[in-house]
């Protein structure tokens, strides 16, 4: 008889043999394979722990490093700007930080770039304009390429060159308000030219028109405000109804420019009496005039309009304008300042008749009012 294999646990007789012997086997088989597969695990869990806290770092270290590349910039932009800012610095000054640090910080600039005579101000944005300006006028001044008359740069320059106001380029600039001042009908004539007639007084007027005409021709005439403005605002109770309103105004810079002797108004003020003595001298070279006198009545008139001027603007320092203006009539302010304010009214509107001396009107601050027709009347 053949033998049974003992694979199955069975002898020669068909007894069961071995079979525990070999569950045993298994059981050990099986027990230590999953043994080791949970090692394997936590090999591979600790592994990948460890890979990604790497990866972590490495990332960290990168960042760090691209960040601290960042915080310096060497673009060309950057290199003018940082230039910039060291020639601007003044380094003589710097113990002294802590108390003045704009002067350590744009003290060089201010050495380098002082405030032209025909300026009130400079900036270093000022600056960037003006070669803004410097360059767009030097392309619009560029001989016409495209000469069509339909392109773009045609019209342009074309238009540019003919709305310049320019005294350099530009003759008689003035001609038209030098009409309007000569004009026996208008103003009728003026100090700056009516004194150069030979051995005419440079002091005292040749031709002395009362202060109301003046005054009318300024405001009506030449359109401009002398001492002050006239408007029209809506009544305070009924919104219906216009009323005129008289206010403070004519002066040229700002309240502090005329008062204060810091290092911005003081040089602003000497620019502007400057600006005002150059306008008067071109006024007179389109108006013919050229007596050897001009120069001293171009001064004598800008000293004038800032004293003026600085007298207001005291005024009104002392004195600032209300929200809420006063009721009154032409009437009650012509007897209060000793002004006859409806002569100047008769020749402001194109029709006289539409308001009378008894027609409410708003006064805004009146001490302003007070302290300008004082000055007024004492010129009389």
């Amino acid at each position: 008889m053949r033998s049974i294999p003992e694979i199955i646990g069975l002898d020669e007789k068909g007894v069961v043999v071995n079979a525990g012997r070999n569950r045993t086997i298994s059981g050990r088989v099986w027990f230590g394979t999953l043994i080791f597969l949970g090692v394997l695990s936590l090999a591979l869990i600790i592994t990948v722990i460890v890979q990604a806290r790497n990866r972590a770092k490495y990332d960290n270290t990168n960042k760090n490093k691209n960040e601290n590349e960042n915080d310096v910039c060497l673009t060309q932009g950057c290199i003018s700007a940082a230039t910039h800012q060291l020639r601007s610095i003044d380094s003589a000054v710097s113990s002294n930080l802590c108390k003045d640090f704009y002067t350590y910080a744009c003290g060089g600039w201010q050495k380098t770039h002082p405030i032209q005579s025909f300026d009130v101000e400079r900036t270093i944005l000022g600056d960037i304009i003006d070669r803004r300006d410097t360059e767009i006028e030097r392309l619009l001044d560029s001989p016409i390429i495209r000469s069509n008359q339909r392109s773009w740069e045609y019209k342009v320059k074309t238009y540019y060159t003919e709305c310049r106001d320019d005294y350099i380029r530009v003759n008689n600039t003035a001609s038209y308000m030098i009409a309007l001042i000569q004009d026996p009908a208008t103003v009728n004539g003026w100090y700056m030219f009516d004194n150069s007639a030979e051995n005419a007084s440079q002091e005292f007027l040749v031709k002395n028109e009362t202060l109301y005409q003046q005054m009318s021709h300024i405001h009506g005439d030449l359109g401009n405000l002398a001492v002050f403005g006239i408007r029209t605002r809506f009544d305070e109770d009924d919104p219906t109804i216009k009323r005129l309103e008289f206010y403070p105004a004519a002066l040229s810079m700002e309240l502090s420019d005329y008062l204060d002797d810091d290092p911005i108004s003081i040089p602003r003020r000497e620019a502007f009496q400057i600006y005002i003595t150059d306008i008067m001298k071109l006024l007179a070279k389109d108006a013919g005039i050229t007596d050897m006198n001009v120069e001293i009545r171009a001064a004598t008139v800008a000293g004038d309009v800032f004293s003026v001027e600085r007298f207001l603007a005291d005024s009104l320092r002392r004195n600032p304008t209300s929200s809420v203006p006063r009721t009154t009539n032409l009437q009650e302010i012509s007897t209060q300042f000793s002004f006859e304010f409806d002569q100047i009214m008769r020749h402001e509107l194109d029709d006289p008749d539409v308001i009378s001396i008894l027609t409410p009107i708003y006064l805004t601050n009146n001490m302003y009012f007070t302290d300008a027709f004082e000055l007024i009347i004492h010129f009389l």
